[in-house]
């Protein structure tokens, strides 16, 4: 038995252009490459690798023109869909076949193949027609290439042989977007910080947040309203934040950090904001931070509350924010007792353990 991801992009966790998504489809091959062969198949120039890649991994980069690089993405990614058509064609054992996100819809070519397992891995909204946060509503160009590319993605969901999702949230957002879907199966993300008991480089008042693009469904006006608010305290953006994109104007107390690795973001802030507007499908940030031993402020909306240790950490109305920001500040040896007392909870929700037995289950069961 053979596993093919077929995958828009492959980065290591440590890569600059990592993404939430993009670590756990990383750690995920890692694991399953304990137990089988895994091939992987990404568009040439979309893949960046580290020592840390099981040897059971092999890599297939293809390459893709510039042109359809443009064109709706059952077109754009067809030459990765051959290539698992030739796969298929010289091996004749079962293969389980992973697509995600933006490559799902090429996974039309083989429902129904006796020889093939179509799983559909869903980690956001890209195949979504409906909400504010669906590729159609960022403009009449991408529109116009996701309602081509529709058809196709109802066919795929309405008949894959698996779904496998990263919250409940995600569930009910499946089945409300395809109801002749198979009942999505929940993989909560596998979390691969280490902990730190005693961070060493942080002040006392610093809070982390991360951002991407122009930091609008992230919450980068709230955070710049909330340093307004707490001049005495320093906000770190991290992330690659177009800083020119934004309409935030910079203060004093606001320090635009750039990329960092995920390690030294916990161990610079003392607590940690998931401020997003839109509905985060998980929240992996919120989990990495807490494991590390710190308090996390995130939104009500989507995955997020998942993702925390208690109810009071989810922030629901916009004007608590800085209401809750204060209560930790003046607390906050008692909600970092809180954290890492209790982040065991955490540990064995998200582990890579807990990863592991779930996605054998899952491969299992088909």
């Amino acid at each position: 038995m053979d596993v093919i991801f077929v995958l828009p992009c492959f980065y290591s966790p440590d890569s600059e252009n990592s993404t939430g998504g993009t670590i756990s489809n990383y750690i995920l091959v890692n694991i399953i490459a304990k137990h089988l062969p895994v091939k992987v198949i990404v568009p040439e120039g979309f893949c960046q690798l580290d020592e840390k890649l099981h040897s059971n991994v092999s890599i297939l980069e293809v390459k893709i023109s510039d042109f359809r690089l443009k064109m709706p993405n059952i077109i754009r990614y067809k030459e990765l869909g051959d290539e698992l058509s030739r796969h298929l064609e010289m091996n004749y054992g079962k293969v389980y076949a992973f697509f995600c996100g933006a490559t799902n819809s090429i996974s039309s070519k083989f429902l129904k193949n006796k020889n093939t397992y179509v799983l559909l891995l869903v980690r956001a909204y890209d195949d979504f027609l409906y909400g504010e946060w669906s590729p159609i509503k960022k403009s009449v160009k991408s529109g116009l290439k996701y309602v081509s590319d529709f058809g196709v993605t109802k066919k795929c969901f309405s008949e894959a042989d698996a779904i496998v999702t990263n919250s409940n949230w995600m569930v009910g957002c499946i089945k409300r977007a395809f109801p002749k879907s198979p009942e999505a199966s929940v993989l909560y993300p596998p979390i691969d910080v280490k902990r730190n008991s005693v961070p060493t480089s942080r002040q006392d008042r610093t809070v982390g947040v991360v951002v991407r693009g122009d930091g609008t469904d992230k919450g980068i006006s709230l955070v710049r309203e909330l340093a307004n608010l707490n001049r005495e305290v320093i906000f770190q953006v991290y992330g690659n934040f177009d800083l020119k994109k934004s309409k935030v104007e910079s203060l004093d107390n606001v320090l635009f950090k750039g990329w960092q690795p995920r390690e030294i973001m916990y161990e610079e802030s003392a607590l940690f904001l998931v401020p997003s507007k839109w509905p985060e499908p998980f929240g992996r940030t919120s989990v990495e931070a807490q494991l590390a031993g710190l308090p996390v402020l995130v939104s009500g909306s989507g995955g997020l509350p998942e993702t925390v240790l208690d109810d009071y950490f989810v922030v629901s109305c916009y004007l608590d924010w800085n209401k809750k920001l204060d209560e930790i500040f003046k607390n906050y040896s008692k909600w970092e007792q809180f954290v890492k007392l209790n982040r065991n909870v955490l540990d064995d929700k998200f582990s890579l353990t807990a990863h592991e037995k779930r996605i054998l289950t899952i491969l299992r069961s088909l």
